[in-house]
């Protein structure tokens, strides 16, 4: 299955937890049917994707997601999981 991929409108950078927007929220739990454990990628505008988790999704469409910062271009994926960084190709 795909991973879809969520705008987010305010910097996820020195963040490690986000509530979503209401659409977003919105689209997630009611078109996508998505709950807790399930993977999303957020951006915000950036050049980031930050790969995350939903951790916590109520019947009001509170989402919360829990992510890790991952920097992608030119065919190089960074990534910087809880402090140790590591390069793949």
């Amino acid at each position: 299955m795909r991973i879809p991929r969520i705008y987010h409108p305010e910097s996820l950078a020195n963040v490690t937890q986000v509530q979503l927007s209401e659409d977003a929220a919105n689209h997630v739990g009611r078109v996508l049917r998505m709950g807790e454990g399930q993977q999303i990628e957020l951006f915000d505008g950036s050049n980031h994707i930050f790969p995350a988790q939903i951790v916590r999704a109520d019947k009001k469409n509170n989402f919360r997601a829990d992510f890790r910062l991952s920097i992608r271009q030119s065919g190089i994926t960074a990534s910087y999981p809880f402090g140790t960084s590591y390069f793949t190709r």
